[in-house]
């Protein structure tokens, strides 16, 4: 399109630049937080101190739409008849199908006012009792307090209509507008009003013996109102218990040479998640039906069935770590090593409508986890004018959903953007439908739940014999890690950060159909596309049909559609990149001596360089997003 010429858009004229100049925005924010504290100390023992904060905050934001801009003028657009009767911005009467449409707002622009406004209290009080005993050999830390915070939020906006902003905003509102948005189901502002409160109390204890042996616990019972009145699952504790181990401190450590250091810490503990869902007791909210005229009457509906075993989300985790040092602490190591057992996890609960609802959430899934974590840092060279280090990163994270009382359809496995729970399969799973090949029109095939080959009626709305679905993988990589390593010669460093991703995969977009227009933008995979009989043989991409054939098979865009959830729209996200490089110098501060600064660094770095590896199948497209590749580049002076 010409950026100077004019353009219909919506019945009325549209130019990309003039909209820059009658469109626009203003904002204003404020945040302000005040905090207190106090403490009490009566002995070297014992002390208790009081934390208390207050925060406001304000965001107010102006959207305007000028009188000449293209959002206005359409509310005027009526020049012929064939865009009156088209155009939804006049005002059509429902009960009178022979009204001639009318103009709602004759004169001016509007403007969207947004306001987001919070204010937050918080409490926190704690009680502190240290002691020694035996000549030091036994050491104890007891903490003892409550948290208690206060948020409340609100949220709003609302359109003013036919202000005039070149004559000193001047308002010629038409009362005609209300019937406008009525008939619409429209309205012109937005209220709502939220208030988290959360209470707690909690406990640790922390006991160490001869400095080499620590045990610590810690316990916490808290509360909350998001569930109303329910008291079902308003409580619940938490626990940790940790075991510690300073093996440097023993008397035969210096026989473990090249050992340097040595440690190792066990704990095992259960956290609880707020469920995504609070409708322990059944959930109503109001809403206004539709009604021709002048007729409103307000309603109440169930948004939410009672689910009274509705509970918080539990972890269970098993965490062991062992951290070691060689060579005066030149090699660093630190393993980690951890089990995860998530249970009452919430996700639907497929049902056959009992109490009218078809897909209520609730406690209905189990989940474990497991996974590995290591790093490694050595120096490999360390003088007094040039250094060397490394830093090296792995983790491997690996899931499995045990138990779900639930089953997704055909649809949801191929197709959910964030990936699909199915038990026995890791979540954020990607399913897909097996491709058998082309057939000799070009047109794709696939196979069905019974083993048969199918074209255009894979039922998507199927729920059981769902095993013959091909798991493509999961949307969460399973290993990842990175590479760094860092050199300084003199004032100058260099280093170079090199990131790495395994064992993901995502579906290609959608790119495939009967039908295509002269807008579009088609990929690569369309050039190797079938063109004549017996391409089936050398390529897996499917023809362009011509209007006879999708006359001639009028389901044929069902096949295209499902050739876009088949198993050959996946692609590996496994990549290397180089993720940062930089240099920076010190300017010697024999240079700043007689000057006012003690330091002075310069950096420059630039980050997203490019891809060492990935999938060919994404031709180039960055593995972790749909957005560009985008090369940053950046200049940093400390002083």
């Amino acid at each position: 399109m010409d950026p100077t010429q004019y353009y219909l858009y919506e019945f009325a004229p549209y130019n990309i630049k003039e909209e820059m100049n009658q469109n626009y925005r203003d904002v204003d924010a404020v945040n302000v937080r005040l905090q207190a504290s106090i403490a009490y100390r009566p002995s070297t023992k014992f002390n208790a101190s009081l934390l208390g904060s207050i925060q406001y905050y304000n965001d107010l934001t102006e959207f305007i739409r000028t009188e000449k801009s293209n959002a206005s003028e359409r509310f005027r657009a009526m020049n012929k008849r064939l865009i009156r009767d088209r155009n939804s911005y006049l005002y059509k009467p429902a009960d009178d199908v022979y009204a001639v449409p009318r103009v709602v707002m004759p004169h001016g622009g509007y403007r969207t006012i947004q306001e987001y406004a919070s204010r937050r209290f918080d409490l926190q009080a704690r009680a502190t009792y240290t002691d020694t005993f035996a000549e030091g050999k036994h050491a104890l830390t007891l903490v003892g307090g409550t948290d208690l915070y206060d948020y409340l939020e609100r949220n709003g906006w609302h359109n003013e209509y036919g202000v005039n902003f070149e004559i000193g905003q001047l308002s010629t509102f038409d009362p005609m507008l209300f019937h406008w948005l009525h008939d619409r189901r429209n309205n012109y502002y937005s209220r709502s009003t939220t208030i988290y409160r959360n209470v707690s109390f909690l406990g640790n204890l922390s006991y160490s013996y001869l400095g080499r042996y620590t045990l610590d616990g810690s316990f916490r019972y808290e509360g909350t109102n998001r569930f109303g009145k329910s008291r079902l699952v308003r409580w619940i504790p938490t626990w940790n218990v940790a075991l510690g181990w300073d093996v440097s401190s023993e008397s035969f450590f210096p026989s473990l040479s090249p050992l340097s250091s040595l440690s190792t810490r066990l704990s095992y503990g259960m956290t609880g998640t707020l469920p995504s869902v609070y409708n322990s007791y059944q959930r109503i909210k109001g809403y206004l039906p539709f009604r021709p005229g002048d007729h409103s009457s307000p309603s109440l509906y169930i948004s939410e069935p009672a689910n009274h075993d509705l509970t918080y989300e539990k972890m269970y985790e098993l965490n062991w770590n062992l951290n070691f040092g060689l060579l005066k602490d030149r090699i660093g190591v630190s393993l980690s090593l951890f089990s995860r057992q998530g249970r009452d996890l919430v996700d639907i609960s497929y049902n056959q409508g009992t109490g009218g609802f078809f897909k209520p959430y609730g406690n209905v899934a189990s989940m474990e986890a497991k996974g590995v974590e290591l790093s490694l840092t050595t120096q490999n060279v360390k003088t007094q004018n040039f250094s060397w280090t490394t830093s090296f990163s792995y983790a491997r994270n690996t899931n499995k959903v045990t138990k779900l009382l639930s089953q997704s359809d055909v649809s949801t496995l191929v197709s959910s953007s964030s990936g699909a729970a199915r038990e026995g399969y890791p979540l954020a799973s990607v399913f897909s439908i097996p491709f058998y090949k082309l057939s000799s029109e070009g047109f794709p095939l696939f196979y069905n739940s019974k083993g048969q080959i199918e074209r255009d009626h894979i039922n998507f709305s199927a729920t059981e014999d769902l095993d013959y679905l091909k798991y493509s993988g999961t949307l969460t990589p399973t290993d990842q890690g990175g590479l760094n390593n860092s050199f300084r010669i003199g004032n100058f460093t260099l280093s170079a950060y090199i990131l790495y991703s395994f064992g993901s995969i995502k579906r290609l977009p959608a790119e495939f159909s009967t039908t295509y227009y002269d807008y579009e933008v088609l990929g690569h995979e369309f050039n190797r596309r079938w063109k004549a009989p017996g391409d089936e043989e050398y390529t897996n991409v499917p023809s362009i049909p011509t209007a006879d054939q999708r006359n001639r098979y009028p389901n044929l865009s069902q096949a295209y559609t499902t050739y876009d959830y088949s198993d050959v729209r996946i692609a590996r996200c496994d990549y290397i990149q180089l993720r940062d490089v930089s240099l920076g110098y010190s300017i010697p501060k024999s240079l700043l001596t007689k000057s006012f600064l003690s330091s002075v660094d310069l950096k420059l770095q630039a980050s997203n360089l490019f891809l060492i590896y990935s999938d060919k199948k994404l031709n180039g497209a960055l593995p972790y997003a749909y957005t560009p590749h985008s090369l940053i580049f950046t200049c940093t002076v400390g002083m």
